[in-house]
């Protein structure tokens, strides 16, 4: 048997062992369960290696999907947190019981919507204009940036109560900003 096979194969026995399992001891309650769950096909063949992870921000609607089929409420190795381990889905339990709130039984209900997270707390304008600004003039006057120093000029030219942690992003990730140990410099050299 291939080696790629191998996980297939388990979420398929793991499948039809939940069947059995579940049609002997049918309640009302568990009814509205068994509709949606009934007959889930097993995950496709590229859906076989979500346990792995992966450079990825958010995972797409169909492996939000492909995890959502699996759960079981009454299932301690199905259960939210078991998935969200399994997974390794950043956020744990609470997250995968989110997307199982938003669920419908398809994988559009789980997309990402637009203008969904929180907003910025500058525009890349003021980012460009008060962050980058400065940065780059300290940089050609060949002095260290302290963004704990930047940060009140930049809270009074923009009028927004940012954080520190929240400058440095900025300045980290958006403008590619790094801390490099540069050669000493005499005076004259400064001029």
């Amino acid at each position: 048997m291939c080696r790629a096979s191998l996980p297939l194969l388990i979420h398929a026995l793991r499948f039809f062992s939940s069947c059995f399992v579940r049609w002997g001891n049918r309640s009302p309650q568990k009814d509205s369960f068994l509709d949606v769950h009934k007959f889930a096909p097993p995950l496709p063949h590229s859906h076989s290696s979500l346990s792995h992870t992966t450079a990825m921000k958010q995972l797409s609607a169909d492996t939000k999907h492909a995890i959502l089929l699996e759960y079981s409420p009454y299932s301690a190795a199905h259960s939210f947190a078991a998935l969200a381990a399994r997974h390794t889905v950043a956020g744990g339990a609470e997250v995968v019981r989110r997307w199982h709130q938003r669920w419908n039984g398809t994988p559009q209900s789980l997309e990402h919507k637009k203008g969904a997270g929180r907003p910025r707390a500058l525009s890349r304008r003021q980012v460009q204009q008060h962050v980058r600004t400065p940065i780059l003039r300290a940089n050609r006057a060949r002095k260290a940036v302290h963004y704990s120093k930047l940060l009140p000029v930049v809270r009074q030219k923009t009028g927004k109560e940012i954080a520190l942690r929240t400058l440095q992003d900025y300045g980290k990730k958006e403008l590619g900003a790094r801390q490099r140990r540069g050669n000493k410099r005499t005076a004259e050299e400064s001029e």
